[in-house]
């Protein structure tokens, strides 16, 4: 799928096992020290969902990757730790989306948002969430998700693993308008709290 943002032409694909050190690369562009995840657990996540892993190229080069897998609403992987997918489960959950700084403000992140929401349609799931940190709530929010507590305590502990400032974030996926973020809805049974 080719696309022009603000000119830069931007292929997204399927994330393939070559990409994986590129993966690596751009996460610690994107994320601070305590984010950083060590390249098996990057492999892990990608073996268990292939799927749903998707890069950004240009100029045939990775500069941007999301990584999700199917859950369970209010399931939190905890930091660093391994995906456990739930085949039954209804909700995408959005483990990560880091682009290089050069790809920042064109468009590419919520692209590939749209190709994993698209992904979690077709697989039957109602819902997306997410944990958000570094600030990037008002990025979440413009594409219609919703911060949220989960009501199992233990979830709670993984959350705050997270670090000061994470939440989690959820809505419902499009499901007539696939592939078009910012459609706004949730519904599903949470806490709401404020903004942080």
């Amino acid at each position: 799928m080719q696309m022009m943002e603000n000119s830069v032409n931007i292929t997204i694909r399927p994330m393939a096992e070559a990409d994986l050190g590129e993966v690596s690369r751009i996460q610690a562009l994107a994320y601070g020290a305590d984010f950083l995840e060590a390249d098996a657990v990057i492999r892990q996540r990608w073996q268990v969902s292939p799927h749903t892993a998707w890069v950004a190229c240009t100029e045939g080069r990775a500069e941007g990757y999301l990584v999700a897998y199917r859950s369970a609403w209010g399931c939190i992987t905890s930091l660093h730790g391994a995906f456990e997918p739930e085949p039954a489960g209804d909700c995408l959950y959005v483990h990560d989306l880091a682009l290089a700084p050069a790809l920042a403000g064109h468009g590419v992140g919520r692209r590939l948002v749209a190709r994993a929401w698209q992904a979690g349609v077709e697989a039957g799931c109602r819902l997306t969430a997410l944990v958000c940190v570094q600030q990037a709530g008002a990025f979440w929010r413009r594409l219609g998700y919703e911060t949220a507590v989960p009501a199992d305590g233990a979830m709670q502990r993984l959350l705050q693993g997270y670090g000061d400032g994470a939440c989690y974030m959820h809505r419902r996926l499009p499901q007539e308008h696939a592939g078009s973020p910012g459609v706004a809805g949730n519904g599903a049974p949470v806490q709401p709290v404020g903004d942080r």
